[in-house]
């Protein structure tokens, strides 16, 4: 989640294109706590950067980087950051973990918490003004949790509904522009820019920035993700060559939030995708021996998830040497193709001959636009003599290249 906290004017984001991606799908349970702690670390601003004597600049665009650094504002901020866990328990004994001194900051932060956790936000309605179900002598539900999206739990006179709640925005900040304005920087980041309209919210305002992606030459969103958050402390390592991204923006304050933006248009890196890794773990699954010297492998191996672009094939190739006679070997490498996956990969090698020391490669195929990338290729060597096909050693040769389409033999 993204904090970054503006009254109005232009608010910038980096975002580092790198290689690493943690995705986290996002329900109604979750987009709940990430509003919770959102609204959590605005009330903290709100509370303290009055305290303080403010320039022109700092009143417009308060960093939460600021709050950390304040030591009463630090531990206000404690209960509200993702890694601060909301155990069952009294909050004093939980801040009293965290700070043995002086933990009030710290114990009206995460009571604070605790209660937008389980109160949405919002008003529920006079009992006399539920109509239709609303209005059912029932108890259909016990907390806000178990209603949908905005509804609370709220008593009608005779029993307890989801309804719609009453003052749903009052105090809530505006949401922002919905243009978002995106450039590739020659360090390699990516600078997000989205403009807040003016006087957004009389609180301190936190932004909640989540993307989705596809892969592909072309944009999809059937094929995205789901919406993940994707920024923590204003740098994010996400952003990769060879995918389709789309992000969006919501600000929230003490009070609550409007949601989120519409999605921003599609954007991709300026850069081209790598070939994909070398396969890891090649290795001897299981070998069977049948009659007349006939031997059955099964050979797996292990890709990394997160490539730039998806593996399209596996090019495994083999060779033999007889053990004990140096001079009996085959004189041509044999070659299949196998169907790539995303994590892992599994060919049979059917009708080998026992007593013999095989070579076996195995590369990752990809495709990008009229280009077809080629990983490093991964060597395992492996005998099939019957009490002893289980020694393996895996060497990985050979730099990745870039060529033109062409068909593998």
């Amino acid at each position: 989640m993204t904090m970054v906290t503006g009254s109005s004017g232009s608010v910038w984001i980096i975002f580092l294109l790198g290689f690493h991606v943690s995705p986290r799908i996002h329900d109604d349970s979750s987009w709940l706590k990430s509003v919770s702690r959102a609204r959590c670390a605005s009330r903290c601003l709100s509370l303290h950067t009055v305290t303080v004597t403010l320039s022109v600049t700092l009143q417009s665009d308060v960093s939460l980087g600021w709050c950390q650094n304040h030591k009463l504002c630090a531990k206000c901020l404690e209960p509200c950051n993702d890694s601060w866990e909301m155990k069952e328990g009294n909050c004093r004994d939980l801040c009293q973990e965290a700070f043995p001194k002086k933990q009030w900051e710290c114990v009206t932060s995460c009571e604070f918490l605790q209660s937008v956790m389980v109160t949405k936000q919002g008003s529920c309605p006079a009992p006399q003004r539920a109509s239709g179900f609303a209005a059912a002598c029932v108890a259909s539900c016990d907390n806000d949790q178990e209603c949908s999206a905005l509804k609370r739990c709220c008593f009608n006179g005779c029993g307890r509904t989801c309804q719609t709640p009453q003052d749903l925005f009052k105090g809530v900040p505006l949401k922002t522009r919905r243009r978002l304005g995106f450039e590739e920087l020659s360090s390699g980041h990516l600078l997000v820019r989205w403009s807040s309209r003016f006087n957004i919210s009389a609180e301190p305002v936190v932004y909640i920035l989540q993307r989705r992606w596809n892969f592909g030459i072309q944009p999809s969103e059937d094929t995205a993700t789901s919406w993940q958050e994707i920024a923590k402390d204003l740098r994010v390592s996400d952003i990769r060559p060879g995918r389709w991204y789309q992000v969006r923006v919501a600000a929230v304050n003490a009070q609550g939030t409007r949601g989120f933006t519409t999605p921003s248009r599609h954007i991709q890196s300026n850069r081209e995708p790598s070939s994909p890794a070398a396969p890891t773990e090649l290795r001897v699954a299981n070998m069977s021996f049948g009659p007349g010297r006939t031997v059955s492998a099964r050979l797996q191996w292990s890709m990394p998830a997160d490539l730039h672009v998806p593996v399209h094939y596996y090019k495994v190739s083999w060779s033999w040497t007889a053990v004990g006679r140096p001079g009996s070997f085959s004189l041509t490498k044999r070659k299949r193709t196998v169907r790539g996956v995303r994590t892992d990969g599994t060919v049979e090698l059917h009708s080998i001959q026992s007593n013999r020391s095989y070579t076996v490669e195995v590369r990752a195929v990809s495709y990008w636009g009229l280009n077809k990338l080629k990983g490093r290729g991964t060597i395992l060597h492996f005998t099939t003599q019957p009490m002893n096909h289980s020694r393996s050693d895996v060497v990985t040769t050979q730099p990745s290249i870039l060529t033109p389409t062409e068909n593998v033999k």
